[in-house]
């Protein structure tokens, strides 16, 4: 093993990819224990058997889900999830510690930092933690396709398949792929090493065709997988985050400057400052690279659109992905390259990037902890409320438990019982933290009283439950906790929930 990790990346030492290593699996234990040992399912998260839905993540373009939760186990128990997914950031940070060729403490510190503690990594844990472990698998081996096409001869091959896996696991894989090549690149170019700039186009032109023949793989295996279960095609390419070719550049600093954090206002300024300190780094090298500063800079211009990528699935673009991480990376690639002659400027430029990187991290570590301890209220509040449900269904004396018909129509996020947490109103800043209620939705009823409570309803399907929430009759009924909020229509017992939008079913 050691003889490969030489071969491959020559210039890092052992010493510094264990430890990138061993500070992020520390750190992802640290920070985000409380997810792993709770009970914080919510939204999609609340179907258990995450196998249940692979029709569903095969059209969406995940195919090879079905095959790891075989592997996995289908069940998302949340410390198995957290241990795996711990484990997978940890080798990812590893390698790309030695694709990057670091070797200072600080900004091995910085890399691992932003592995463990990023929004992305958050935000995977709170929105998706059924799932969460494979989005890092996927990251894993994207990093690994990357180390093939760079670092190994003949690995571009190896490579495109390793990362139509990747791809076929989680939609960021490319977007991922793409932009660390990007920064392997750089980090060639600001260094004095003796490889010219016709190498390193070389080097990107080999990353390309990788990248073009994985999403042919990707595609192949895609097709014949909807072919073998006999399932449509679902997914279509979805447009960046941000409106336009320049708001999807722009997004990513603008998360930047609407930190997800306890520290909002300060949180700002560091990210503010770490952009200085970035743009400073690469005007301090600016004059040294001779003819390269132009493929420098093209790049440094491309890859806020190389973060932010159009995405093959069914789902809209994400708040934020695990892509947006690299944007640490970055300003380590810059600090590097700018300090690594000088002593007493390096030892500067290194502490202060790893001050105010390691803040804003804290910041948003003590963020994740309150959302995660908000999932876990959330949990609560709804397996309190599904068992009143239960028990209005119970008191109906034409019902007869797995035979009545039953439509849950609503939902008790919009129901007369929601309310928001008070001193929890901050979080609404991140997507998956606004709801009041694990189950938001129809599915999430469903799934809730099937996987968590383990109730035997005979739950009417979608199709039907529309027809019922459309009826005048079931309009008219006083919703959840009123009295008459259960009751027999035409055999099927209908529990209303919440009064229903009109525009959702087109009624003016």
């Amino acid at each position: 093993m050691r003889r490969l990790l030489s071969a491959v990346f020559p210039r890092a030492s052992a010493k510094a990819l264990r430890s990138a290593a061993f500070l992020t699996l520390l750190l992802v234990l640290v920070a985000h224990g409380f997810c792993f040992t709770n009970l914080t399912y919510s939204g999609a998260s609340v179907m258990l058997n995450a196998a249940k839905g692979s029709s569903a993540q095969i059209s969406s373009g995940a195919f090879l889900l079905p095959i790891y939760w075989r592997i996995r186990g289908a069940i998302a128990s949340p410390l198995w999830v957290g241990l795996l997914s711990a484990a997978y950031l940890s080798l990812a940070s590893a390698l790309i510690c030695g694709l990057l060729n670091l070797s200072s403490p600080y900004l091995i510190a910085m890399l691992s930092g932003a592995m463990a503690l990023s929004p992305s990594v958050l935000a995977a844990f709170a929105g998706s933690i059924h799932t969460a472990d494979s989005l890092f698998l996927a990251v894993l081996l994207a990093v690994c396709a990357v180390a093939l096409c760079l670092r190994v001869r003949a690995g571009a091959l190896l490579g495109a398949l390793v990362l139509a896996g990747a791809q076929a696991l989680d939609r960021c894989a490319l977007a991922f792929f793409l932009s660390l090549t990007a920064l392997c690149l750089l980090q060639s170019l600001l260094s004095d090493d003796e490889e010219t700039p016709r190498a390193v186009l070389r080097r990107a032109v080999r990353a390309l065709l990788c990248a073009a023949l994985g999403m042919v793989l990707y595609g192949g295996g895609f097709l014949l997988f909807l072919r073998r279960f006999g399932l449509d095609l679902e997914a279509s390419l979805q447009a960046p985050a941000g409106k336009g070719l320049v708001g999807a550049w722009l997004y990513p600093f603008r998360l930047l400057f609407q930190p997800l954090t306890i520290y909002t206002h300060v949180g700002a300024v560091l990210h503010a400052l770490l952009i200085a300190l970035g743009a400073f780094a690469f005007f301090k090298r600016l004059p040294r690279l001779k003819g390269r500063a132009s493929l420098v800079t093209l790049l440094l211009l491309i890859f806020p659109l190389l973060i932010n990528l159009p995405a093959f699935s069914t789902l809209p673009a994400d708040q934020t992905s695990m892509p947006y991480v690299l944007l640490d990376a970055l300003l380590v690639v810059l600090l590097q390259a700018a300090f690594e002659f000088s002593v007493d400027e390096r030892h500067l430029a290194y502490r202060l990037g790893s001050i105010a990187l390691g803040v804003a991290l804290l910041g948003t570590t003590f963020f994740a902890n309150q959302v995660y301890l908000k999932k876990a209220l959330e949990f609560d509040s709804t397996l309190s409320v599904m068992t009143r449900v239960i028990a209005r269904a119970e008191a109906e004396p034409e019902f007869e438990l797995g035979n009545t018909p039953v439509a849950l129509v609503g939902s008790i996020e919009d129901s007369d019982v929601s309310a928001v947490h008070e001193g929890f109103e901050k979080l609404d800043v991140l997507d998956v933290a606004r709801n009041n209620y694990a189950a938001v939705d129809d599915e999430g009823n469903t799934w809730y009283m099937w996987e968590v409570m383990g109730y035997p309803f005979n739950l009417v399907d979608a199709f039907t439950l529309d027809q019922l929430a459309a009826r005048d009759d079931v309009r008219a009924m006083p919703a959840f906790p009123a009295e008459d909020c259960c009751r027999m229509l035409d055999g099927t017992l209908v529990i209303k929930l919440s009064d229903i939008d009109q525009e959702v079913f087109g009624w003016d």
